[in-house]
């Protein structure tokens, strides 16, 4: 890998450093070196036998022209540390002291670069052809951990428009572990990838990603698990199949894309979009067209389904929009699922148009979310306990929004959506039903343009909430809807059916971004 062998400087062999002052005899050992772009990784192992260092004495200091920019206390033997805060492409000078008797002595020095290609925006490693990408690939699934580590914090820019010819591809990029860099798109366009990972629990392009995917066009990329799968935990998307607190997803379009997925654990969550699987961070400028998911369980967990997030838990806290400018067209989801009863484990199904569970604080609000497309849920099996036990509880939430949401806000939303819940036969075995067009269970909704059917079939269950917008409450600052219910296929009558003209929407103040995109 020629460009790799430029791209990264590693110390692969190890030599020993006497240091000798007043006396002392101090065997150093430079076990290993790593340069990163503002950081420098170093493994130290010594040999004092006589104890002439004092304990925990020992500490490095990188020096620019003759100033200290960073400093490391209480080195310790064969365990890594780092210098940090570093500048890219800089000249550094690397000493290591310790402290003999009353004297500070000089242990190691050398000068070291910091490295320039991939650093930053405008230095980024530009990718030109598929086999690059893959080169990536190759060197995050072998030993090289030294070059791995700055692969995960590079700064990629796309140069070209990359086509995979329906390549199959059986492991993210970046092998699952943690991508903490940058990935920008430049406006092109990755297409015609199918994505399979027949034993492992993560299924996407990029895997992990705490840094930032941007710019970027996806088409034609297919998740193909339906014929083997993992029998654990599901994580599955095609950006991000686990995403941390500092991911950012903007500007990212999906289109003419699918996902397959087969679900055999009922002990085992999935968590499943096309986004990102289990999310955290922020989604911006998000746009999705034609995508169609297809998901079958064997036996119903707790599975968490959106067509751009499968669960989002913001674990900071934070009071702001995670969420914004996602437009979601033209898409399907459809869920079928076989229901046994437990005593123990709650078993509920969350589906929604844009995630299938949000879990926040009551502070944040999230704004200018489009969906139009259809949700359906089919059971195809019911197995019940025996012996008259009582089973756990169970809930199926779905929206044209979230299925479930925990105390988030949503404001300036449209739902064009047709919901379906047993088409096939009647839902049996499940305690509750929640389902809204824009959000299934728990939500305040205020500016929500809200049109569509919702049909939900059953002839046991007695606990079925359904409203225009959310099963439970909303503002009344509603703007229009339109809709039919069905439930045990008889029209349930609705108190509220209000029907705008382009005017009167204009008149309400409804976000603009939310009109042109239906006027």
């Amino acid at each position: 890998m020629k460009k790799f062998l430029i791209f990264v400087i590693s110390i692969f062999s190890i030599f020993t450093l006497i240091a000798c002052q007043d006396s002392i005899n101090i065997n150093l050992e430079i076990v290993d070196t790593k340069i990163g772009f503002k950081k420098i990784t170093y493994k130290l192992n010594w040999e004092d036998e006589k104890n002439q260092l004092l304990s925990n004495s020992m500490y490095a200091i990188a020096f620019n022209d003759d100033k200290e920019v960073s400093r490391y206390e209480k080195i310790e033997k064969n365990k890594e540390f780092s210098l940090t805060n570093l500048k890219a492409d800089t000249d550094y000078q690397i000493v290591i002291f310790g402290t003999h008797k009353t004297k500070v002595v000089e242990l190691y020095k050398k000068n070291e670069k910091t490295l320039l290609k991939g650093s930053d925006e405008e230095n980024p490693y530009l990718i030109n052809t598929k086999e690059e990408l893959l080169e990536i690939q190759k060197v995050m699934e072998s030993d090289d951990t030294k070059t791995q580590e700055v692969l995960l914090e590079t700064y990629y820019k796309l140069n070209a428009d990359i086509d995979f010819n329906s390549e199959e591809l059986k492991n993210s990029i970046f092998n699952d572990k943690d991508f903490t860099g940058v990935f920008d798109g430049n406006g092109h366009e990755i297409k015609n990838i199918i994505l399979k990972n027949d034993s492992k629990s993560h299924t996407s392009l990029f895997g992990r990603v705490s840094g930032k995917i941007t710019n970027i066009k996806l088409s034609n990329i297919k998740i193909d698990n339906m014929e083997k799968s993992n029998t654990g935990t599901n994580y599955i998307a095609i950006i991000s199949s686990y995403s941390y607190n500092s991911a950012v997803f903007s500007k990212i379009t999906i289109e003419n894309s699918e996902i397959n997925q087969k679900h055999k654990s009922q002990y085992s969550s999935l968590y499943l979009g096309s986004i990102s699987g289990y999310a955290r961070g922020s989604y911006s400028d998000i746009t999705l067209s034609n995508v169609t998911i297809n998901v079958d369980i064997d036996k119903l967990p707790s599975a968490y389904i959106g067509s751009v997030i499968g669960s989002y838990e913001d674990s900071n806290m934070n009071k702001h929009s995670r969420m914004t400018r996602v437009y979601v067209k033209n898409t399907l989801i459809d869920v079928d699922f076989s229901y046994e009863e437990s005593e123990t484990s709650q078993r509920n199904l969350n589906i929604g148009g844009i995630a299938g569970k949000v879990i926040g604080p009551n502070q944040g609000t999230e704004t200018n979310l489009y969906f139009s497309g259809n949700i359906k849920a089919d059971q195809k099996e019911f197995t019940k306990l025996k012996d008259e036990k009582t089973p756990s509880s169970s809930e199926i939430n779905i929206g044209g929004i979230f299925g479930h949401d925990r105390s988030y806000l949503l404001a300036d939303v449209f739902v064009d959506a047709k919901i379906e819940v047993g088409k096939e036969q009647n839902i049996k075995g499940i305690k509750e039903i929640k389902v809204g067009l824009v959000t299934g269970n728990n939500s305040v909704v205020t500016n929500a343009i809200g049109k569509g059917t919702v049909e939900i079939l059953t002839d046991e269950i007695k606990n079925i909430k359904t409203d225009l917008l959310a099963n439970k409450f909303y503002s009344q600052n509603y703007l229009y809807q339109e809709a039919l219910f069905k439930v045990d296929n008889i029209v349930v009558d609705t108190e509220y059916t209000l029907i705008f003209s382009k005017t009167d929407l204009e008149n309400k103040k409804i976000n603009n971004w939310i009109l042109e995109k239906i006027v």
